[in-house]
């Protein structure tokens, strides 16, 4: 999981009080065997800005970013950032999982400005 980078809270750790910034940062032909290409997120708090995702494969969910917070609050915000040609089962671009659990947020994900082509499931 998480081809380029695999973002979670460890319970015992201060990060689930802590930011995780990405910016200007270029995920490039990462593979994943199960979620996330590029990124799997699950519940850590973060903020991606101006990041290029490329050609990365997944063969499940999410060939770019996989969000998976099931029984996390963490909030994502993704800005001015490009999903070209990523691949998966599920969300070639981005894959949003579990964000929507019994239709209830239990996270927040914000995506503006972004530019996604090619992606395929």
């Amino acid at each position: 999981n998480g081809g380029g980078i695999y973002l979670y809270p460890s319970v015992n750790s201060s990060i689930l009080n802590m930011w995780t910034i990405i910016n200007s940062s270029t995920f490039a032909y990462n593979t994943a065997g199960v979620d996330g290409g590029a990124m799997l997120w699950e519940g850590v708090n973060a903020t991606i800005r101006n990041i290029t995702v490329v050609g990365n494969k997944a063969t499940v969910n999410g060939g770019g970013i996989a969000l998976n917070a099931a029984d996390s609050n963490g909030t994502m915000s993704i800005s001015d950032s490009e999903f070209a040609s990523n691949v998966a089962g599920y969300g070639g671009a981005v894959h949003s999982g579990d964000i929507l659990k019994d239709c209830t947020f239990i996270s927040s994900l914000t995506i503006i400005r972004n530019f996604v082509t090619k992606n395929t499931i």
